[in-house]
């Protein structure tokens, strides 16, 4: 079993700073022998943008017709599992089209003022991502949509208080939606969609390239074996790669070893209890529980959270998805069960 503080060391769950670009900022030691910043390995183009060919390939088309035209962008719809990109690649798209990416995360958006005045300032051509766009609350959708489709703000007016409705012209922009739960998304809204994209998770020879790439770029000195073993255990998922290798560097500059060697990768992370396809102690706790607790299944997703202290948010988008994939746990109407699979893990000890 790994030692006693690798808990709190490895956290796969996005933070404030992975919401805006994966990545968390490293303070360089001195002006003199200055590191690059973390955020920096995000890609800035689509052609540097890998492991989604056929994604990019599609956005490229896309975007020389737009020019051609000289035409703002239609609206896309991103979706696909946490942390394949879509932020990255809605920044992408800004850049390719030199203008500005305004940010905006659907569950917080409360009023229907405070969407308007977003809408109100963007620019000609601009984009407006709008990430969770599934969680938009729906009467503030049915504003969104002539303001999408028709680019005119209608705010209604109160007889009772003798407020007339306002009607505003926008400029025309480009709305690029994210979500992980497509089929949550109310239908006039993704009808209003003109691009549709999906983003698969990411195979191990695609995560070995990305993390070389950001190694590269964080001036960390890591070899091939190095990146298939972080690539290995990041469930193909870029942000949990870029997570892993910050730890595998911090774990070799501690030891005061020059490189990032295989054995250093796989030290690592037996250290943090990540086993070899990518299952953290969540992951594990989650399996135990399953069997231990609720023999097997089936179990509610409220009493799964319960049982180990995770959200159930947490459990449904970021631990369950992979434990299916992998297939330790199958998900049914009449809750989750542990596969055959799944209790010869817990019985090892999920070695």
């Amino acid at each position: 079993m790994p030692g006693n503080g690798a808990d709190d060391i490895l956290d796969v769950r996005p933070t404030g700073a992975d919401v805006v670009d994966d990545l968390d900022p490293m303070e360089p030691e001195s002006a003199e022998n200055c590191v690059l910043p973390d955020a920096a390995v995000s890609p800035q183009r689509l052609d540097e943008f890998s492991g989604q060919p056929e994604a990019v390939h599609y956005l490229q088309v896309a975007l020389a017709s737009c020019c051609a035209r000289r035409s703002a962008m239609g609206h896309i719809l991103f979706y696909g599992p946490p942390g394949l990109g879509k932020t990255t690649l809605a920044q992408i798209i800004a850049n390719e089209m030199g203008v500005e990416a305004h940010v905006l995360m659907a569950p917080a958006i409360f009023k229907a003022a405070e969407l308007a005045m977003t809408l109100v300032r963007l620019k000609p051509g601009d984009i407006l991502f709008l990430d969770e766009i599934h969680a938009l609350d729906r009467r503030i959708g049915e504003m969104f949509y002539n303001a999408i489709e028709r680019f005119r703000l209608e705010i209604p007016g109160s007889d009772d208080h003798g407020v007339p409705a306002v009607s505003i012209d926008l400029a025309p922009f480009t709305l690029i939606g994210a979500t992980t739960r497509p089929g949550r998304l109310e239908l006039p809204l993704r009808d209003r969609f003109e691009h549709s994209v999906h983003l698969r998770r990411y195979d191990v020879n695609g995560l070995s390239e990305i993390v070389a790439r950001s190694a590269n770029l964080m001036g960390v000195d890591i070899d091939a074996g190095a990146c298939r073993e972080v690539a290995l255990r990041s469930r193909g998922t870029p942000r949990v790669a870029n997570r892993l290798l910050r730890r595998v560097r911090d774990f070799a500059l501690a030891g005061g070893e020059a490189s990032v060697t295989r054995d250093c990768a796989i030290r690592t992370f037996d250290w943090l209890g990540v086993t070899a396809d990518g299952l953290d102690r969540a992951s594990l706790q989650y399996l135990t529980a399953l069997s231990e607790r609720f023999e097997g299944g089936p179990a509610g997703l409220k009493s799964l959270s319960a049982a180990i202290g995770e959200s159930s948010d947490y459990l449904e988008e970021e631990i369950e998805p992979w434990l299916v994939l992998q297939g330790y746990v199958n998900r049914g109407r009449n809750g989750r069960v542990l596969t055959t699979k799944g209790q010869e893990l817990v019985h090892e000890g999920g070695s």
